[in-house]
């Protein structure tokens, strides 16, 4: 492992120094790999983008802290004054997240759940028939549940209209794919040239796993395993909404919140109904924390 020079930023609360450590280059030799997804490796520090002044003790977004400079650059005084960042805690993460909104209330969880769970349940159909080569186009009972789809999904964004363009792709409705196509080019135009003029956007998606691997710190390593708290149940089920049923590794992430929440079922469910190629080490690992109901982190 190798380190660059530290930067210094300025805290957008108090305008007290904050002293940022660089890795130019770290390796996983010795690393331990964890059923949530988090990786402990000794020569390849666990990076931050939301820290804590160690002056006011703020919660700060890292890519919205001025940068000030070097810490060579700078003078003895500031060089003197600057403090490295502080990592927030369990109660931090889930404070900042609650603070910005970023938490679903268990009404509106039931129900986009469900919503959720008919296109997870798509996506596992469509996976299956494009890996059956003889058969070359959808049954009538595969047409019947796409149209039945295509009235579900919500046109609130670009995502939205690029699974409803497949879902037409699969009807054979062409001309309206062209159409979905182009307005999809349209909206990303648009939203590049929103994105250009505004400051980073906060990744809460990465806050979420954060607080989920924090939460489990205290398991990883205890013959004593604390059950899951209410604030980490009400995470890992905002986590589950937010995960992209289109994408091989989120069901993984899928089937481990629902195994860490007691749903054995449905995460073997998951597992077995995915295709995770290079991933079989954490399918193994889980399936036999599964098998014996077990429902904390584990080691891969």
């Amino acid at each position: 492992m190798t380190y660059g020079e530290p930067i210094v930023l300025k805290c957008s609360t108090c305008s007290g120094l904050i002293k940022e450590e660089i890795i130019n280059s770290g390796n996983s030799i010795g690393a331990i790999y964890w059923t949530d997804g988090k990786m402990d490796a000794p020569m390849f520090p666990e990076s931050h983008q939301l820290i804590k002044c160690p002056h006011c003790k703020a919660l700060l977004w890292k890519g919205h802290q001025e940068k000030i400079g070097t810490l060579v650059s700078l003078s003895t005084n500031k060089k003197n004054n600057s403090m490295p960042y502080e990592f927030p805690s369990f109660e931090d993460y889930y404070t900042y997240l609650d603070t910005n909104g970023q938490f679903t209330d268990k009404k509106v969880i039931d129900k986009d759940e469900l919503r959720y769970r008919r296109f997870e349940a798509w996506f596992r159909k469509q996976s299956k028939f494009f890996m059956d080569t003889n058969q070359e186009t959808p049954t009538e009972n595969q047409i019947s549940w796409i149209k039945y789809m295509c009235k579900e999904v919500e046109k609130d964004d670009v995502e939205d209209y690029l699974t409803l363009a497949r879902l037409k792709m699969q009807l054979g409705e062409i001309d309206v794919v062209k159409m979905l196509l182009k307005k999809i080019d349209l909206d990303k135009e648009l939203k590049e040239d929103e994105e250009d003029k505004k400051p980073e956007a906060i990744d809460f998606r990465s806050l979420h796993f954060k607080l989920w691997h924090t939460g489990n710190d205290k398991r990883r390593r205890s013959n004593n395993k604390p059950e899951l708290t209410k604030e980490e149940k009400i995470n890992l089920n905002t986590l589950y909404l937010k995960l992209d049923v289109s994408n091989e590794s989120d069901h993984l992430f899928m089937a481990e919140i629902k195994r860490e929440l007691g749903d054995f079922q449905v995460a073997e469910d998951i597992l077995n109904n995915s295709d995770f190629n290079d991933l079989e080490h954490y399918v193994s690992a889980m399936k036999t924390l599964i098998k014996e109901k077990d429902p904390f982190v584990g080691q891969v």
